[in-house]
């Protein structure tokens, strides 16, 4: 029974899906499961993926478009194993990553998520800037979410258990649903770690998604902070 499922969810993601399944096929450590969602795509998304000949591919197809979330549910519930890595499917994870993550996890066996750092590459696959750097520790990484994100949703792997236990991720913060989740664990008492090594490439351009929510990405963090912040930060200034 593999040890690690990667979650991939996909919607019309031909142009740079050959990549980032290259690169899940592509790493060191090969005893996983991908559980890959195709969320209502019309491109040739599912015959890029059947193409590549890869048995540890699930391939789950819905005919119509149910949302990121949905999808993120999905992989959740369908998961064998007892860690998910998520990725996109636009960028890259270099080959150590999950070889990486797992033995962290291993031997962490008090974290529910640990993330990495990551760079940005252009829709054309050009390096761009310095890579981002997060807080490693989980008292800086849970001070610095006072004012961001403050761990790389593409680049972390998770217990499966901690999702269930908090439910996953929200619906109702479809915009901004790394942030909800990681807040939600935070409140329910799970630690959280960050490797200070490069493991992702994150891609950047013009039409994906997280660009296009644009406005109802700031209101859906705004919301997440009321819901869930004062809960966090309330309770460390009292002990």
């Amino acid at each position: 029974m593999p040890a690690v499922t990667v979650g991939l969810t996909v919607y019309n993601g031909a142009k740079y899906l050959p990549e980032s399944v290259g690169s899940i096929m592509g790493q060191t450590y090969e005893d996983f499961e991908c559980i890959a969602v195709l969320d209502g795509c019309t491109d040739n998304s599912l015959e890029i993926i059947q193409s590549m000949g890869d048995d540890r591919f699930k391939i789950l197809v819905r005919k119509e478009n149910k949302g990121l979330i949905a999808g993120l549910g999905t992989i959740i519930e369908r998961s064998t194993t007892p860690y998910i890595v998520w990725q996109d499917h636009d960028d890259i994870m270099l080959p150590y990553r999950v070889v990486m993550l797992l033995s962290f996890m291993e031997s962490h066996p008090d974290i529910a998520v640990c993330g990495t750092y990551f760079d940005y590459i252009s829709g054309e696959g050009v390096m761009i800037g310095d890579p981002l750097k997060f807080p490693t520790d989980h008292k800086d990484i849970v001070e610095a979410m006072k004012d961001y994100t403050s761990i790389g949703g593409p680049t972390v792997i998770t217990r499966k258990s901690a999702l269930v236990d908090v439910g996953g991720f929200d619906a109702e913060y479809y915009a901004a649903p790394d942030l909800a989740l990681w807040l939600k664990m935070i409140v329910a008492g799970y630690k959280f770690a960050a490797i200070p090594i490069v493991a992702q490439h994150y891609r950047v351009y013009d039409q994906q998604t997280s660009k296009a929510l644009g406005s109802v990405q700031q209101e859906h963090t705004k919301l997440a902070y009321e819901k869930w912040g004062s809960q966090i930060w309330s309770n460390q200034d009292e002990t």
